[in-house]
């Protein structure tokens, strides 16, 4: 009995292993099937990636090649302002199709594949430069590639920025700013861009108080008042001797007084009240001190030449104007004359602004506003001028000027301060 108890419990220990390795074999039979599919479906994509041939795996060396060749063509996203993000700007995975314009006074939306500006002519910067401080070696405000456009600029000379290549009267850093062309003189920014802010001036008042005399009466229609007009022709003052109530250079005399005088106590000075020929509010004049008006001038000087040796002969021009001016600017000769007219905005104690009015803006354009800088002789004059430039200069005299500009800037101003006894520099 127990012989056949064991014999049958081998019998199922033997079916039981018989059935575990058919099972392996199954198993190993259907990996095999399964590698040999996968080891095509390898082969044809090898085959359709490479015409046929085998994929060559990308290495360390591969992939920094790879990431410096992304580099060199990447676009310069930083030129575009975070405050105008937009879907115009695209990202990394999208490039954008607009870029702003590489000059700061134009920059408008232009297809990031132009060269030029369509709008100003800006030259652009290549696409695959990215932006680096050796972009501009010589620190003169002309990047490399544009200094190596031309045969008169140098990536590496600061002062060529500073020179008048077209002879129009603008820098030639000027010109790359504003996108115009440098060798052309007719090509050129406002002519309003070579004006110059000094500093803001009222005019002195033609009458001053030289002093008051009693004549032992405290009637002040008994008092003698002398004051002084100044003579423009014979540019010095005059003395006469006048009383309340009358007039001199159209200023009529209302009153008269003493008062404390302040620089010396126990002392008193004349003061009278004078009403202007226009009718607005009277004028309060002390003994031997001038009185300005008070309508305010901004101090401009226009350039016709850049060049040092011209600044004081007939190069540059001083202008006087109040707000609401119109400022005559001219360029050229007949029958070539250019002319612009201006507009004086405002004026502060630092700079002027002016507002281009003729010739009008082109359709679809706005107005053109300038800030008008401040004056700065070692920045504005070219040290050196070419021998071709000087004698040209020499032999035709200035292209330009202003409509109501004066004399140049050796010549006496018909704007100075008066005082008594003769008259003070401006």
């Amino acid at each position: 009995m127990n012989f056949l108890r064991n014999h049958f419990e081998k019998l199922i220990l033997g079916s039981v292993l018989i059935a575990l390795l058919a099972s392996i074999a199954l198993l190993l039979h259907s990996l095999g099937r399964a590698g040999t599919g996968a080891s095509a479906l390898i082969g044809e994509a090898r085959a359709a990636a490479t015409g046929g041939g085998p994929i060559k795996l990308i290495g360390e060396e591969d992939f920094r090649d790879a990431y410096q060749t992304l580099a060199d063509q990447r676009v310069r996203f930083e030129t575009l302002a975070v405050q105008q993000a937009s879907p115009l700007q695209g990202n990394l995975y999208d490039p954008p199709d607009y870029i702003l314009c590489y000059s700061e006074t134009c920059n408008r939306l232009i297809p990031i594949t132009a060269d030029k500006c369509p709008f100003c002519g800006t030259e652009q910067p290549p696409r695959n430069a990215a932006p680096r401080p050796e972009d501009d070696l010589d620190n003169d405000g002309l990047p490399n590639f544009v200094e190596k456009k031309y045969p008169f600029l140098h990536p590496e000379n600061p002062y060529d920025a500073r020179q008048d290549e077209d002879g129009d009267g603008f820098l030639n850093a000027e010109e790359f700013r504003a996108g115009t062309d440098m060798q052309n003189p007719e090509s050129r920014p406002p002519l309003a861009a070579n004006l110059r802010f000094e500093r803001v001036f009222q005019r002195p008042l033609p009458v001053m108080l030289k002093r008051i005399s009693r004549n032992n009466s405290d009637d002040p229609a008994r008092w003698t008042i002398t004051m002084q007009s100044w003579d423009a022709p014979r540019n010095r003052w005059r003395t006469k001797l006048s009383s309340v109530g009358k007039e001199i250079e159209g200023y009529v005399i209302q009153s008269a007084r003493f008062v404390d005088n302040p620089a010396q106590e126990g002392k008193q000075i004349g003061v009278v009240e004078v009403k202007p020929p226009d009718g607005s509010d009277p004028y309060t004049l002390r003994e031997g001190e001038t009185a300005s008006e008070r309508e305010r001038f901004a101090v401009l000087y226009y350039y016709l030449s850049r060049y040092v040796q011209y600044a004081r002969s007939g190069g540059v021009r001083r202008l006087l104007h109040k707000v609401g001016d119109e400022i005559g600017l001219t360029w050229g000769r007949p029958p070539n004359l250019q002319t612009e007219v201006y507009r004086l905005e405002s004026i502060s104690p630092d700079t002027a602004e002016v507002l281009l009015i003729k010739p009008p803006p082109a359709a679809g354009l706005g107005p053109t506003r300038l800030t008008v800088p401040k004056i700065n002789p070692r920045e504005d004059f070219i040290p050196q001028m070419p021998a071709g430039a000087r004698s040209t200069m020499e032999e035709g005299g200035y292209p330009g000027g202003s409509e109501d500009s004066s004399p140049p800037m050796m010549t006496p101003s018909p704007y100075r301060r008066p005082r008594p006894g003769g008259m003070a520099a401006p």
